[in-house]
């Protein structure tokens, strides 16, 4: 809760401790947009195992969470890039299987990480090195080509111990 200036009411106490100089409007993240409850500086109430600053910090970081964690719609936006991509992949590479990993998969994604896909073969086949550059080559071609990236917006690592494409959705 912030006050007619855009203080934190909850940060107040800093106020005092503060020199003259520092602006004190962007003293409260953004994540903290509800105040802290009261019973959180009073050293009676908090249990006798905790301190009134872990009580806080704790407090604080479960607002950080609900701040940070993906919105619905931005996770809706991630599964039709994962669709799209996938869906090319599969018009190309039917015999190929396409899994996502990381971050996404796991739910742990900030708003502007990247998205893991794998592509494997459905066999389990090995490509050789040269296949798989010239997979690499088709697989650039076929997003390009379907409006998922633009050439610029593209990159293939083949130096990397598994060959990458790294590539910018043109609609996100």
């Amino acid at each position: 809760m912030h006050d007619r200036t855009g203080v934190c009411l909850h940060d107040r106490f800093l106020l005092r401790r503060a020199p003259a100089q520092i602006d004190h409007r962007f003293i409260c993240p953004p994540w903290r947009h509800t105040q802290i409850p009261v019973e959180l500086f009073d050293l009676m109430t908090a249990p006798p195992f905790m301190s009134v600053r872990l009580y806080r910090l704790h407090y604080e970081i479960l607002q950080f969470y609900q701040f940070m964690i993906p919105s619905e719609e931005e996770h809706a936006v991630r599964q039709q890039v994962i669709n799209r991509i996938t869906n090319v992949i599969n018009q190309y590479l039917p015999s190929a299987s396409v899994n996502i990993y990381g971050s996404y998969k796991t739910g742990l994604y900030l708003p502007m990480s990247d998205i893991d896909i794998i592509v494997h073969s459905k066999e389990g086949r090995s490509w050789s090195m040269e296949e798989l550059e010239a997979l690499m080559l088709v697989l650039r071609e076929a997003f390009c080509r379907h409006c998922i990236c633009t050439q610029e917006g593209i990159q293939i690592i083949n130096g990397a111990t598994v060959p990458i494409i790294k590539l910018t959705d043109r609609k996100t």
